[in-house]
């Protein structure tokens, strides 16, 4: 019976911690994950942008948080100077095009909070950040 790289490659990830990047190989007969060496050991971050330009050029259009590992919990509100919302999300995926309402906002600086835990986090409590990110045009 030969077993195919995905369910050795499936094995491996399985055995290991979910933030290291590895190499795998496999031999033919069982799932034995052979010349393990880790690649990389990266520490699980959450990137957020300062300023995009939602001009519709495909280039920085939409502000969204990004990580190389996968989050359990994800919520984002974003805030005009005044303080009234104009954006909330609980999808990392579904990022802000500087609209509210079908309409472009002014270029400005705007005020996001951002409350998130890492998978790999299950035990810990869930981590806030705030910060600004601005429209620029």
């Amino acid at each position: 019976m030969f077993v195919g790289l995905d369910s050795c490659l499936y094995f491996c990830l399985k055995l290991y911690p979910m933030n290291k990047l590895f190499l795998v190989a496999c031999t033919g007969l069982m799932i034995w994950c052979t010349a393990f060496s880790p690649i990389q050991d990266f520490e699980c971050k959450l990137f957020i942008p300062n300023a995009f330009s939602p001009n519709d050029d495909g280039t920085n259009d939409h502000f969204t948080a990004q990580s190389p590992c996968e989050l359990a919990t994800f919520e984002m509100s974003i805030y005009n100077r005044w303080g009234h919302q104009v954006f909330k999300t609980t999808s990392v995926e579904e990022g802000w095009n500087g609209e509210v309402g079908n309409r472009k906002l002014p270029k400005d600086v705007y005020t996001y909070f951002i409350r998130y835990r890492f998978l790999e986090d299950q035990e810990k409590e869930d981590r806030m950040v705030t910060g600004d990110v601005s429209i620029l045009y």
